[in-house]
């Protein structure tokens, strides 16, 4: 592998990343997908998640 493959490599691992990350913290435990379906990810109790618990996730 590369140089510049291992790097595209890991662009595409931190985009997904961010991705999974931002959607579930700040839109309500859902990405694209699960908007369209209504389904979301969510904890016990009342139901949000955070900003840490979606990076852990």
């Amino acid at each position: 592998m590369g140089a510049s493959s291992r790097g595209a490599h890991l662009l595409r691992r931190s985009a997904a990343f961010l991705y999974f990350w931002l959607l579930y913290a700040f839109w309500d435990g859902q990405s694209l997908g699960k908007k369209l379906f209504g389904i979301r990810v969510a904890q016990k109790g009342d139901g949000r998640m955070g900003v840490g618990q979606a990076a852990v996730r």
